[in-house]
């Protein structure tokens, strides 16, 4: 139980830390992306969707939330490869929650 929680808590607080510290860059600009969506994609499997529903909401999001950026809508710069490091939180979670279950 302890150890779900710290799969949600820990990412968001790491990627705050590096937000808030390091300047723009590869990490700031694609770490912390990887790490909320992983942090999403953990939680939604945590209050029990399966994680085809998990997979298919985390990346909806993060597409959503580009797509968003691209159109203005949101503060943020468009970038294809925010979209693939949340495919990998994704699919890290996928796999750590199939191993792991």
């Amino acid at each position: 139980m302890v150890k779900n929680k710290l799969n949600i808590i820990l990412p968001l607080i790491l990627g705050l830390l590096i937000y808030t510290v390091n300047k723009p860059g590869i990490i700031r600009n694609h770490l912390c992306d990887f790490l909320w969506a992983y942090s999403l994609a953990f939680s939604l499997t945590y209050i029990e969707l399966n994680k085809t529903q998990t997979f298919i909401i985390t990346l909806l999001t993060g597409i959503i939330f580009e797509l968003f950026q691209k159109i203005h809508l949101i503060k943020g710069t468009f970038d294809i490869l925010d979209i693939l490091v949340e495919l990998l939180a994704c699919v890290i979670c996928y796999i750590y929650r199939s191993i792991y279950e």
